[in-house]
């Protein structure tokens, strides 16, 4: 230690750690709000209620509450689930409320929300997570830090890469694979990446979605260090190729603004005449399509000259 040989460890300061913790304990409340829905619909299967579709929208909740229900306990169960679900909204809202007057005057947020799929709440939290960019020597130790490198199990001259480390807070590689999906549906660049990891194989779906993700987070921190935004460099859909509406055969040579090099394509006679001109001269290109027809027409030819060389001695 004091030859300065330990590697230091980066501390954020006090603002972008209570920053961070006010993005857990809005996961924490979201999360509680999921488990009370699927309590309310596992309520309704049992007791074989149908639900409508918006069951959790404001009419929904309303006929929610409306519902009667024989059981007095199933009654106090449906009132306590309904009460929770409505207080984790009001919790997110004021969650939300905070963490909008933390982000609104953060350049980096600004600038990483020009990023196909991510929105204000995984911008905030990959600026509150990465804190300093700079503090990364190169983008390998990004995918490191938030756990999106593959496991390496090397012994020898054997390397085998297994699941990704999972280091790193949790919550960050949730955002990021949800801000994947949306970025492969918005960006063709995104998508091309997320299509050459696939190869074209359904089962390689979830590989290519955390890949895109460990190539979002990268993109991201090497924007924060240039303060440039997000360009595409893939114009149009990827995943359609665009045809020459007038294909040029490869004949050959090369092209000049005189016309194609290499050889003169042979004479096109029309089909209707076809059986009533002479077989082609010897000396006629080889690659016509009429080769086959044409040796035929030559051995008859010869053969009718030869007879009326004898017939004539």
């Amino acid at each position: 230690m004091f030859l300065d040989e330990v590697p230091s460890v980066h501390v954020p300061p006090k603002e972008v750690r209570l920053w961070r913790q006010a993005v857990e304990f809005r996961q924490k409340v979201l999360r509680s709000r999921v488990a009370a829905k699927n309590q309310a619909r596992a309520l309704l299967r049992e007791r074989g209620v149908e639900s409508p579709r918006n069951l959790f929208s404001g009419k929904g909740l309303a006929w929610l509450k409306d519902l009667k229900l024989e059981d007095l306990g199933d009654a106090l169960r449906r009132d306590l689930i309904v009460e929770q679900i409505e207080e984790s909204d009001e919790k997110i809202k004021r969650v939300v409320k905070h963490l909008d007057s933390l982000s609104n005057n953060h350049a980096g947020v600004a600038l990483l929300r020009t990023i196909p799929g991510i929105g204000p709440r995984t911008a905030e939290a990959l600026a509150a997570y990465v804190d300093d960019a700079k503090r990364f020597s190169n983008l390998r130790n990004v995918g490191a830090y938030f756990g999106l490198v593959p496991c390496q199990d090397s012994s020898a001259d054997k390397n085998r890469l297994g699941h990704i480390t999972r280091d790193g807070p949790p919550t960050m590689r949730k955002l990021l694979c949800e801000a994947a999906w949306t970025a492969v549906r918005e960006s063709p660049t995104v998508r091309a990446y997320y299509e050459r990891v696939m190869r074209q194989d359904p089962d390689r779906k979830k590989i290519a979605i955390v890949a895109t993700a460990h190539y979002l987070v990268r993109v991201a921190v090497s924007m924060l260090k240039s303060g440039e935004c997000w360009r595409e460099s893939v114009k149009g859909d990827p995943g359609t190729v665009k045809e020459d509406s007038d294909p040029k055969p490869d004949r050959g040579g090369g092209e000049t603004p005189s016309g194609p090099q290499g050889f003169s394509p042979p004479p096109v006679a029309s089909p209707a005449s076809d059986e009533a001109t002479s077989p082609p001269p010897l000396s006629a290109s080889p690659f016509s399509p009429q080769k086959g027809k044409r040796k035929r027409h030559r051995n008859k030819a010869c053969r009718e000259e030869r007879g009326v060389k004898i017939q004539k001695e």
